[in-house]
């Protein structure tokens, strides 16, 4: 490996670290909220619900990009190459619209992968660009909803994830 890769894979790694030990703090104050939001005054709060809303989408950020960086540094440390691209572009904070948080700036291996597979073929069978970027949207939301289903058995409630990406594919 040459010098400047150590030195990429050295930032890398820091950085990794650094997300890792945000996202234990941030799951630390989430059980706090939670164990806060057990008495009765506090359960009704408005203010609470906007809060935990707000730190699960840190939540998930951080939890999703910590493993693409670590899939990132196997790939470098196991090929000697730095052949990877970042999958999360500081989308909570640099996006300044819905579109270019989940076009651009959002997961970009599934979003390549929904490019391809699906709004990429919906234009061509003549699709307008709304409803094509409306069915990848609802392809998301149908495969979140498979995710849930396995993985959140107890707490999953059927079509939430669809509608929620329906929202945001109109949204954009």
């Amino acid at each position: 490996m040459r010098r400047a890769d150590s030195a990429f894979v050295l930032i890398k790694v820091r950085f990794s670290v650094c997300k890792i030990v945000t996202l234990f703090v941030l799951l630390t104050v989430l059980k706090m909220i939670y164990e806060a939001t057990e008495h009765p005054l506090l359960s009704k709060s408005l203010a609470a619900a906007h809060i935990l809303g707000f730190l699960y989408i840190w939540l998930i950020y951080l939890y999703a990009s910590s493993f693409l960086d670590f899939s990132s540094l196997v790939n470098i440390v196991t090929t000697g190459r730095m052949r990877t691209e970042p999958g999360f572009q500081n989308p909570l904070l640099q996006s300044r619209s819905f579109k270019e948080a989940w076009g651009v700036r959002w997961n970009a291996p599934v979003q390549i992968l929904l490019k391809r597979t699906v709004y990429v073929p919906a234009r061509k069978c003549g699709l307008g660009r709304g409803a094509a970027a409306i069915l990848t949207f609802l392809t998301s939301g149908l495969l979140h909803e498979y995710n849930f289903s396995i993985h959140n058995r107890r707490s999953y409630e059927p079509g939430k994830a669809t509608v929620f990406f329906m929202l945001m594919g109109l949204s954009c």
